[in-house]
């Protein structure tokens, strides 16, 4: 009964790795208009990432799993050379010099080199997925230390436009003071939102510096523009058949490694069943005594006796078998919600934009009256200062705004292998 479940688990697990996984869908994804614009420029992000140590590292593993397939391929058994040589002394007798040498070659059972070779090749498998997910995970490290460049750099350029809008109202506020056309009260205030104004901005040249920093410590190949580039307004992203979240699952290589694992994991184990019978060792001896009187050649057949060892390694593979398989269904739990998490967070983050773009046009709107009134003396300058501050925090919210739509949008397009991977 033992035998028959050997063979049983055997060839389910040989047909198991037999079938190709799903590679992901083959429907074209096209960026949205504008993403590219909004990113580096695309030679140059592909250069950064295959240079990238984490892609160049993958590669490395690779390359090693490639010279493991051969290494499986090959067996671990190799011929094995015994000599021996050296006087016997025979009492009442001389010295006669005597020689022997033996040639044993261990073999592997029927089976266990079909499961080895199956082993190397989805290890190869894996660790060419992993090389393409290095890719992947490079890229979206790329992509958020670009967009949180852009974004220091549209909120430095922000408030050094306020600054130097407050500091002409200063100007302007002094000489009407010396004019006896304003309190000194009003020349108080607009020094303090000026004031203001300097500090957010020497807080956000310190966010563009450190932005700047981490994207060129990071990638120190992708050269960087003097400025950041100005991003559109976003839109909608269509979605390709079968919907983002299929598309992001179907091409996941988080998937796909975690299978092959567990796919090799249970060749592991069937070729550790079939272990159980060790394999057998044949060569040839040879020997030459009493100084060549007496020669002889023999066939050698060696073959340990498998115990308890070899079970628990058996034991030991099966079990990691189902570690990995519960592994791999963890794997596409989270890649289901992360899958969900993007299409959700494409969504709220253009719905987002399109609320803070229309609440800047209603406190633009709402500026230029209070300018208007001031101006005619309806309002103040506390009441002009506040609505300024408000038209500022409005132009910020929607930067932001922007920047994170368009990030979502990059980070939908990677996760589904649409953007920096057609080398996949």
């Amino acid at each position: 009964m033992k035998t028959v479940l050997t063979l049983a688990f055997t060839f389910a697990a040989a047909a198991a790795v037999a079938q190709p996984l799903t590679p992901g869908s083959s429907d074209t994804i096209t960026p949205p208009p504008g993403l590219m614009d909004a990113l580096p420029p695309d030679a140059l992000a592909r250069a950064a990432l295959e240079d990238h140590p984490d892609v160049i590292a993958a590669k490395a593993r690779l390359e090693r799993a490639r010279a493991e397939e051969e290494g499986y391929r090959a067996g671990s058994h190799e011929v094995e050379l015994q000599a021996a040589t050296g006087p016997r002394d025979v009492v009442r007798d001389r010295t006669y010099y005597e020689a022997n040498a033996q040639v044993t070659r261990a073999f592997r059972l029927p089976g266990k080199a079909r499961l080895d070779r199956e082993t190397g090749a989805i290890g190869v498998k894996a660790a060419a997925d992993e090389v393409d997910d290095a890719r992947h995970q490079t890229g979206l490290m790329l992509a958020s230390a670009w967009f949180d460049w852009i974004k220091a750099g549209a909120e430095t350029a922000l408030d050094d436009e306020t600054v130097r809008s407050a500091a002409s109202a200063v100007t302007a506020m002094q000489r009407r003071v010396e004019l006896k056309d304003a309190a000194a009260l009003e020349l108080d205030l607009a020094a303090s939102a000026l004031d203001q104004a300097r500090a957010r901005s020497a807080a956000a040249q310190g966010a563009w510096q450190q932005a700047t920093l981490a994207l060129s410590r990071g990638f120190p190949d992708l050269p960087l523009p003097a400025r950041a580039p100005d991003l559109q307004s976003p839109a909608a992203v269509p979605a390709p058949p079968g919907g983002w979240h299929d598309a992001i699952i179907a091409r996941s290589h988080e998937i796909r490694i975690a299978r092959y694992k567990a796919d090799q994991q249970r060749t592991i184990a069937a070729r550790a069943r079939l272990d159980e019978l060790p394999d057998p060792t044949f060569g040839v001896r040879l020997s030459d005594e009493y100084g060549g009187r007496e020669k002889t050649a023999q066939l050698v057949f060696s073959i340990p006796f498998g115990g308890r060892y070899r079970q628990s390694q058996t034991a030991g593979a099966f079990a990691m078998a189902s570690a990995l398989e519960a592994q791999a269904s963890l794997v596409e739990r989270q890649i289901d919600m992360l899958a969900g998490q993007d299409v959700a967070a494409v969504d709220s983050t253009l719905a987002a934009w399109r609320a803070s773009h229309d609440a800047l046009a209603t406190t633009e709107a709402a500026t230029h009256r209070m300018q208007r009134a001031y101006e005619l003396g309806e309002k103040d300058l506390s009441e002009l200062l506040i609505s300024n501050s408000q038209l500022y925090e409005a132009r910020r919210a929607e930067v932001d705004a922007r920047v994170a739509a368009w990030n979502a949008q990059a980070r939908l397009m990677l996760d589904s292998h649409a953007l920096w991977a057609d080398r996949e």
